[in-house]
């Protein structure tokens, strides 16, 4: 999927942060940056159990078995001094980013229970 890098030099300016309260794109380069292909591996088992008047069904599901991390575009944030304020440059016209990476992705196991009459 494509998506558009920020554009770090407009975003760090104070008063251009201050205006939009984000990061701004960089629309010169409109969707010239791809992620990577997302990808997962979902199990399951189940287990159903024939009685006179109902049924019962059992089951295990894990979603994204084998933990793959998806990543997506980063985090741009604004560095703190200790006392909370935010860093400036030395002409104190620009805030300091930072980039944090954006993954996500974990396993999730389920066991339930269905009972149907």
């Amino acid at each position: 999927m494509p998506y558009t890098p920020y554009d770090l030099e407009k975003s760090a300016n104070i008063d251009a942060w201050n205006a939009n309260g984000q990061a701004y794109l960089d629309f010169s380069q409109l969707n010239t940056l791809r992620y990577k292909a997302f990808h997962q591996l979902d199990l399951r088992i189940d287990k159903n159990f024939f009685f006179k008047n109902w049924s019962l069904m059992v089951y295990m599901d894990i979603q994204n078995a084998y933990n793959f991390q998806n990543t997506s575009q980063d985090f741009v944030i604004r560095e703190k001094n200790t006392d909370g304020t935010y860093k400036t440059n030395l002409a104190g016209d620009e805030y300091i980013l930072t980039r944090e990476p954006n993954t996500s992705g974990t396993v999730l196991p389920t066991v339930g229970i269905m009972f149907k009459f």
